[in-house]
């Protein structure tokens, strides 16, 4: 029945329209009822003109109802319109049905629904072969989209150097530049390779950053810059001094604590604090003053042993020598102890 029906597709859609909008019983009544107005405008055509016909709605074929030509009885008409009812709902059940399945292929394709229906049925058997051909189809994509994609880094303009403003000008260089960490790292891209394993040769990139450069910057001497930024121990021995005595007032109560504190406000010697930050403050310049008085003897310890290592070279006394670690941190300590009692004395032995 449901394929009959697809195939008269409009018709079908007519008859819908109308036996959804009756039950039944009322299917019959308004049938009598326009039985009724055709047989009362036959009487006043027969009055007028005297010929009339009248039909009935059973025996007419070509009406959009249902029904045989022949009177059935009453058990025959109510299973014939249940069977008309159950075909409708049937046709209208798959037809929604569809509708809604498909609503978004409907609107890109106009063909018929029988014809829709049928490529349908074809296409669920031959679905794994669809996803092979969509596969692919995905897989020739990205091929192509690669192949793009390296002709266009290809092609890519190189970035002209950086000329120099003059012969004497120093060399400049982009911080972003990734290749300078090509030599930190053991697994990044050596540059001077030329893809074989073999290096370019002299003239190789060498790539260089200024702030660690030796040739650039020139070499640390450590007594040359205790003479030239001598004064800013000094500077710090001053601060100490001051932070001192703004502790032991901090710990000065009642008025006299209070005159102290106003007349340090009014000299001034730096924004007033509280006690806490105050003595955080002097315990880390006392650290960085003890670290470098520390690194100070110990060079010089170092110093005075090379001196005497190489006067018993230039005097002849022997020949040139190396000593062992253990060897040479006994000679520090003894060189330290020197420095430390020509400084302070025997007191500042004692307090080492």
């Amino acid at each position: 029945i449901v394929t009959e029906v697809i195939q008269s597709y409009p018709y079908v859609i007519a008859v819908v329209d109308e036996l959804l909008d009756y039950a039944p019983g009322e299917l019959e009544r308004e049938l009598k009822m326009q039985q009724q107005k055709d047989q009362e405008e036959c009487k006043a055509e027969e009055e007028t003109s005297g010929d009339c016909t009248i039909v009935e709605y059973d025996d007419f074929a070509d009406s959009n109802m249902f029904f045989q030509t022949d009177t059935p009885s009453q058990e025959e008409e109510e299973e014939e319109e249940e069977e008309s009812f159950v075909t409708v709902l049937l046709v209208s059940f798959f037809f929604f049905a569809e509708e809604s399945e498909s609503e978004e292929e409907e609107e890109e394709d106009d063909r018929p629904l029988s014809e829709r229906v049928y490529i349908n049925q074809h296409e669920k058997g031959s679905s794994s072969k669809l996803r092979c051909e969509k596969a692919d189809k995905k897989a020739k994509a990205l091929k192509i989209a690669s192949k793009r994609l390296a002709q266009m880094k290809s092609t890519k303009k190189e970035t002209k150097a950086r000329k120099k403003k003059s012969k004497h000008a120093p060399t400049e260089s982009s911080s972003l530049r990734r290749d300078y960490y090509t030599s930190l790292n053991s697994n990044a891209l050596n540059i001077n390779s030329s893809g074989v394993g073999i290096t370019i040769g002299a003239n190789a990139y060498k790539p260089r950053d200024p702030r660690l450069q030796d040739t650039l910057s020139g070499h640390l001497d450590q007594d040359v810059f205790q003479k030239r930024y001598g004064f800013l121990e000094e500077v710090q021995e001053e601060e100490i001094k001051n932070l001192k005595e703004r502790i032991r007032v901090h710990r000065i109560t009642g008025r006299r604590g209070q005159k102290m504190r106003r007349k340090i406000k009014e000299e001034g010697k730096g924004a007033w604090t509280t006690l806490e930050e105050d003595e955080t403050e002097l315990k880390r310049l006392q650290q960085e003053r003890t670290t470098r008085h520390k690194s100070q003897t110990q060079r010089l310890a170092k110093q005075k042993i090379k001196k005497q290592l190489r006067s018993s070279v230039i005097s002849g006394k022997a020949g040139p020598y190396f000593p062992k670690k253990r060897e040479w941190k006994q000679m520090e300590l003894e060189a330290k102890f020197d420095v430390l009692h020509k400084q302070g004395g025997d007191k500042a032995v004692d307090a080492l």
